[in-house]
């Protein structure tokens, strides 16, 4: 038996490593070609709906949509079947040819040192690291002084550049799982419960008086030149609802187009919203980088609606605006959402009062309110009410308004899990056309009581 002076000794070690770039999860998505809407045209003008679908406007738009949708669907498993693919890290849009070369001949030097370790190439490295960040710091100053430059009368544009600089962009830090889609459904809607249930109700509410000379009670029904011109207006924006992407509808309006004139007139005509156009999608975003990502409270809903229900929307909307000229209710103060006013027209006209009552040495009192969840609170019987005695909706518009907010319903979805459906009971669907104009008509009657 073998004698030895060693000892074997135990103990444990804490490994601090640096922290592995994650790699985004697999989902399945289609591959988009640049004649996939030439080839959905094709396929859709060959089917009966393409014919048939717009010979008649639809009684009942829900079973239209849903024809529709089938047909879609049918059209792009054959075309685009779909397929898992890795979802592939957004590129800084300042990068360019120069900084991509700069960045390889960071990564040759980096790999000559490596090899041979000699202080000469470490040189190489760090002079090739400086030429590469000097060149992104002024590819990027560059880039965002053009953006400025070419954008000095769009504040919406300017402030989300400089929005975006000061508070970058957050990225969903939470594990995807049906458990944390679940959760944040379920913090979303008990703050909207407690808030409203916390609402003061001293004041009951008391609808206002009928003092409207003109009545809104029908819809105008759209032409296939009108929705043309209308969907060529319309950012090509996609939700996961969608079964055909945005991009592919503008691009294949000729075709399509007759069919979904058909679909918008059958609930203009019903003043009925097809049910699956009332679903939303919502994807929980950081606020700031900084704040802890296991609180729900950290987190915005981002609510993704249909492209179809959006195309509607804006033909309603159209038509509103249109019946709203001539009434006389929208406050002469109101600076949001309102044609040739934003917050610097607030901000002029605030600081424009205040500097003239300090001339005059009058005292100055400012109250700030600051509503939280304010349009996810938004009561459906007052707005309804609203819009019934104080805009003049009747009819068959007033019913497309109540279909429009009933039985609205939305789930969480993080990466590829989802949470349960959830039927919504109060306020104004986010991401909505309407969402501004149907929120300033609800303040209009709490304004018109603080004015009295």
């Amino acid at each position: 038996m073998a004698v030895t002076d060693h000892f074997l000794i135990h103990f444990e070690v804490l490994a601090v490593t640096s922290a592995s770039r994650s790699l985004a999860p697999c989902q399945q998505r289609r591959i988009i070609t640049p004649s996939m809407a030439s080839n959905f045209a094709m396929a859709f003008s060959a089917n009966e709906l393409c014919s048939s679908g717009a010979a008649n406007i639809p009684a009942c738009p829900d079973a239209f949509l849903g024809l529709f949708d089938s047909t879609c669907l049918t059209i792009m498993e054959s075309i685009a079947p779909l397929v898992k693919r890795r979802s592939r890290n957004s590129v800084d849009p300042w990068l360019n040819d120069t900084t991509r070369a700069l960045r390889r001949r960071c990564r040759q030097a980096e790999q000559k040192w490596k090899k041979d370790g000699l202080h000469v190439s470490l040189t190489m490295l760090r002079d090739s690291l400086l030429s590469y960040q000097k060149a992104v710091k002024d590819s990027k100053s560059q880039y965002l002084s053009n953006t400025i430059l070419n954008n000095s009368h769009h504040p919406k544009v300017l402030f989300n550049t400089i929005n975006a600089v000061i508070n970058p962009q957050a990225t969903l830090a939470t594990e995807g799982s049906v458990v944390n889609c679940n959760l944040f459904q379920r913090y979303f809607i008990d703050k909207v419960l407690n808030i409203r249930r916390n609402i003061s109700m001293s004041l009951p509410h008391v609808p206002p008086v009928s003092q409207v000379c003109h009545i809104f009670d029908s819809f105008t029904l759209i032409s296939l030149h009108q929705l043309k011109k209308l969907v060529a207006h319309l950012k090509p924006t996609s939700s996961p609802l969608d079964i055909v992407l945005a991009r592919i509808i503008k691009e294949a309006i000729d075709t399509v187009g007759p069919t979904l004139v058909n679909l918008i007139n059958g609930s203009l005509r019903s003043g009925l919203v097809p049910t699956a156009l009332k679903h939303a999608i919502v994807r929980p975003l950081l606020k700031k980088v900084n704040l802890d990502p296991a609180d729900p409270a950290n987190f915005h809903p981002i609510s993704l609606l249909p492209f179809l229900a959006k195309v509607m929307e804006k033909v309603v909307l159209t038509q509103l605006q249109s019946h709203l000229e001539g009434l006389d209710i929208a406050d002469k103060f109101q600076s949001g959402f309102k044609a040739r006013h934003s917050t610097e027209s607030a901000l002029l006209r605030v600081h424009n009062d205040i500097a003239m009552a300090l001339d005059a040495k009058h005292p100055i009192i400012l109250a700030l309110l600051d509503l939280s969840a304010a349009f996810d609170t938004v009561d459906h019987a007052v707005l309804l009410s609203t819009l019934e005695h104080l805009v003049g909706l009747r009819g068959t518009v007033l019913n497309w308004f109540s279909s429009f907010l009933r039985d609205r319903t939305f789930s969480v979805i993080i990466d590829e899990f989802s949470s349960d459906t959830v039927q919504l009971t109060s306020g104004i669907p986010q991401g909505s056309t309407l969402e501004p104009l149907l929120f300033s008509l609800y303040l209009t009657i709490g304004v018109n009581y603080i004015q009295a």
